[in-house]
C-alpha cells in the first residue's frame, strides 16, 4: 500500500513541479514589470489549482495500467488499479488545495502591489 501510495505522490509532485517550472520561467521574463508578473502569477497558479483539481477529478477514469510507474509496482491486478486511481485523486486534490492556497496568496499580493 505505501509503494502505490509513494506512486501516486511521485506522478503528481512531478505533474505540479512541471507546471511551477513553467510559471518561474514564463515570471522571470516578465520580472521588469512588476504588476504585470503578480498578475501572471497569481493568475497561473489558480489555473494550475484548477487543472490540479480537474485531474484528481479524472482519475479514476485514468489508464493507470499505461502509466510508467505502474511497471515498477507490484502486481497489477483491478484491485491494485483501483487503490492506485483513488491515491492518484487524493493526491490531486492535496496538490490543488496548495496551489489555491499559493493563488490566494498571490491574489493578495497583487492587490497590496496595486493599492501600495
Amino acid at each position: 500500500m505505501d509503494q502505490i501510495r509513494h506512486a501516486a505522490e511521485t506522478v503528481v509532485r512531478r505533474i505540479a513541479m512541471t507546471g511551477l517550472l513553467v510559471i518561474a520561467t514564463l515570471v522571470a521574463a516578465l520580472l521588469r514589470h512588476p504588476r504585470l508578473a503578480f498578475d501572471a502569477v497569481a493568475l497561473l497558479l489558480t489555473v494550475e489549482a484548477l487543472v490540479l483539481w480537474q485531474l484528481g477529478a479524472w482519475a479514476p477514469w485514468l489508464r493507470a495500467g499505461r502509466a510508467p510507474v505502474w511497471l515498477t509496482l507490484p502486481g497489477a491486478g483491478r484491485r491494485s488499479r483501483a487503490i492506485y486511481a483513488a491515491l492518484l485523486a487524493e493526491s490531486f486534490r492535496a496538490y490543488a488545495v496548495k496551489f489555491a492556497l499559493s493563488a490566494a496568496a498571490a491574489w493578495l499580493a497583487d492587490l497590496v502591489v496595486r493599492v501600495g
